[in-house]
């Protein structure tokens, strides 16, 4: 699922076509029908939006890809300044591969599904950790040992002695990767739980996955070798730290990093003692940086709403270029343009099988024998393509698929359809059935 509406993404990427010359057009829209690399299609979504709030305020330049080089040259309208602005999306997929407690819970789910006609209750864990090179290492196997972890002769002892006396509670500890933990059986229990501590925090100012992609973009426009000042967009791929400004006692925030890499840290000394560390400036060619986040505001009625936080980052020490302040302001105030959230970007990396409206609808069915349905138009248009079955259809959609199926059997025709247009990227349509039997109809051609 994209981050905006496909219907959005298409009409930003028709808009902007023109302007980004033919290769730069290709390679776009490979990224963005990727179905592999989520990665790929969600930071090209964020190039395709930010080149639109980009193109509000000025005349846009596109490099040629013979040389790494920002991904776009602004000229400012009001100003007549120029400046690069290189965009990329920063998650926490990283954290989350090198930590796969998520299959660790999913593979220990499969076991107490198996259990539970033998062994009624469940088996929870609780995760320990370690920190290592400002990482946070949790207690669960890597994903090229998550196999021999489960098919270990100690973890079979520990679940043939949950079925051998499945009243008594059992608990099983092992170390892994530095760190301790522990499976625990709780007999008669309906309800299983897991505990961890939050493995995508931020441990240290200068040694993390946002510091690394700082450098990775300053070496970028280093060899682009423009004489020209640069700002970064940093945009949410699915990134916890981004999103909150709150952390723990003594964690870092995800802004002090950036400022710290742009602007460095002063060394403070009191006779002997150090009170502070000193941390030189991280660039002299990145001029600011504008994150823009994704949140989600959760209402008291269950509702969802989802908004973008942008705010920006100078670096007020040594640059090679400089930028008036006033530059990086219409910039930021650029992203009010933004166009609407589909979805946040962790649900944005899943993969669904169905239509967004798959399953949805209404119905009516009046004393005169007319029927009427609303269901998503990419259903039906998955129906009859075969991409869903008629089982599928009726199995996942209620009383609407068996209405409309009993209908269809008695005889009823479509006499009326209407499509009801929708901002997102699947459309209602609107069935009417009435009571023409078109087997007559169908009888009388065979005579």
């Amino acid at each position: 699922m994209p981050i905006f509406a496909n219907r959005t993404i298409q009409a930003m990427f028709e808009g902007l076509e023109p302007k980004v010359g033919q290769a730069r057009s290709r390679e776009l829209k490979g990224r963005l029908s990727s179905a592999v690399d989520g990665n790929e299609r969600i930071s090209a979504e964020w190039e395709l939006a930010v080149f639109q709030c980009l193109a509000e305020l000025g005349e846009l330049e596109f490099p040629d890809g013979a040389a790494r080089s920002a991904d776009v040259i602004l000229k400012s309208r009001a100003t007549g300044e120029q400046v690069q602005v290189e965009i990329t999306a920063i998650s926490d997929r990283g954290l989350h591969d090198k930590n796969p407690v998520e299959e660790f819970s999913r593979r220990l789910g499969k076991i107490n599904h198996g259990l539970r006609n033998v062994a009624p209750g469940v088996i929870d864990y609780q995760i320990g950790h370690v920190e290592v090179d400002g990482r946070i290492i949790l207690g669960v196997p890597d994903r090229r040992d998550m196999e021999k972890f489960f098919r270990s002769p100690e973890l079979s002892a520990f679940l043939a002695s949950i079925r051998a006396n499945p009243k008594e509670t059992r608990q099983y500890d092992f170390g892994c990767r530095g760190a301790k933990s522990q499976l625990t059986f709780r007999p008669g229990a309906r309800y299983r739980s897991g505990g961890h501590i939050a493995h995508d925090v931020i441990l240290d100012l200068q040694r993390n996955h946002i510091v690394n992609r700082l450098k990775e973009k300053d070496a970028q426009i280093r060899e682009s070798g423009r004489a020209l000042p640069a700002v970064l967009v940093l945009c949410d791929g699915e990134c916890r730290a981004m999103k909150s400004r709150l952390t723990s006692p003594g964690r870092p925030k995800f802004d002090d990093v950036i400022s710290v890499f742009l602007n460095g840290r002063p060394h403070h000394r009191t006779g002997p003692w150090i009170l502070q560390q000193g941390i030189p400036q991280g660039t002299r060619r990145i001029n600011a940086v504008i994150v823009v986040a994704v949140n989600e505001d959760h209402g008291h009625s269950g509702g969802v709403q989802r908004r973008f936080d942008v705010r920006s980052i100078i670096n007020d020490g040594d640059v090679r270029h400089p930028l008036p302040p006033g530059v990086v302001e219409q910039i930021h105030d650029g992203f009010k343009s933004l166009p609407k959230i589909s979805t946040n970007p962790i649900n944005a990396r899943r993969t669904y099988r169905y239509p967004p409206h798959y399953g949805g609808g209404s119905l009516s069915a009046g004393r005169s024998g007319r029927v009427k349905a609303k269901i998503s138009l990419l259903t039906l248009q998955g129906l009859l393509g075969g991409e869903i079955s008629h089982a599928e259809f009726v199995r996942d959609h209620g009383d609407i698929g068996r209405v409309i199926s009993k209908a269809i059997h008695e005889g009823k025709m479509i006499s009326k359809i209407e499509i009801e247009r929708c901002p997102d990227d699947d459309d209602w349509v609107h069935l009417e059935f009435n009571e023409t039997a078109p087997d007559k109809l169908f009888a009388a051609r065979r005579k």
